[in-house]
């Protein structure tokens, strides 16, 4: 039997089984398409500091402006308050784009209130409203698959990061503009995205080796799912959540055993 912590690496879809089994998949060009991501929904404060390795190139409007050190960006009613190289700016647009002055170096994000430090690969885009700041990340489609991939399955099976790999890019087609403020959120409302330090060589590679590949129906991305805990049968997303009834997304029997800790009771839905 799989224990949780092993079952949450199997994070495998019925679509897995059964769907790459039967529908075409073709190569599209599409990994590296730009996405944006809205951040640290859940963790940033009025107060938070980014840096990068080589420095930082910061745009207000037609302004670019380089910082060789970090910035510490605030908000207040009057816009953001970027504080760098000793001194302070406040930007009234309350808008600012960071680029990292080496474009191969990722950008880290520190919030001092939660001890919490995250690097993120492409650019950063901060924006305020009364809630406080809003952060973006923009990142070409392969180097957030590379923090998804990784962060949703571990460090396992070639073939599996493969398989997630190919799900995570359909499933991303499917999804674009899911939120008013992005393409995307960083959570499970989405897919989990760490940035930077959650990928790892094994799940760029399995990125690599699947480049371009989606699943699909009738010509189109496929509907997919795919779920963090198996309790060893899939069913119609309909039965579920009232979804959608998808004519591909059938009951299938998982090839992993459920977790002896998961307490599952499954039926088939009635014929009525």
């Amino acid at each position: 039997m799989i224990s949780r912590a092993h079952c949450r690496r199997f994070r495998m879809l019925a679509t897995v089984v059964c769907v790459l089994l039967f529908l075409p998949v073709p190569r599209v060009r599409a990994d590296e398409i730009l996405l944006t991501v809205h951040i640290l929904e859940k963790h940033v404060c009025d107060r938070f500091t980014l840096s990068s390795a080589e420095g930082l190139n910061i745009t207000t409007g037609s302004t670019v402006t380089p910082s060789s050190g970090s910035v510490t960006i605030s908000s207040t009613s009057e816009g953001l308050i970027l504080t760098m190289d000793d001194r302070t700016t406040i930007i009234p647009s309350g808008r600012a784009i960071f680029t990292p002055l080496a474009p191969e170096m990722p950008i880290t994000v520190f919030i001092k209130e939660s001890s919490l430090t995250r690097s993120y690969r492409g650019d950063i885009t901060v924006t305020c409203n009364e809630a406080g700041p809003i952060i973006i990340n923009r990142v070409s489609l392969s180097d957030y698959l590379a923090s998804v991939v990784a962060g949703e399955m571990g460090g396992i099976d070639e073939e599996a990061l493969m398989a997630q790999a190919i799900i995570s890019r359909t499933w991303v087609l499917t999804h674009m503009k899911s939120h008013e403020t992005a393409d995307l959120c960083d959570l499970t409302h989405c897919q989990s995205y760490s940035g930077a330090d959650e990928e790892t060589p094994a799940a760029v590679r399995a990125i690599k080796k699947t480049e371009g590949l989606i699943v699909t129906y009738g010509g189109e991305p496929a509907t997919v799912f795919y779920h963090a805990c198996a309790g060893g049968m899939t069913t119609s997303p309909k039965y579920v959540w009232g979804g959608p009834d998808i004519p591909y997304l059938v009951p299938c029997l998982l090839y992993t055993s459920p977790s002896p800790r998961d307490r599952t009771r499954s039926r088939m839905p009635s014929s009525a």
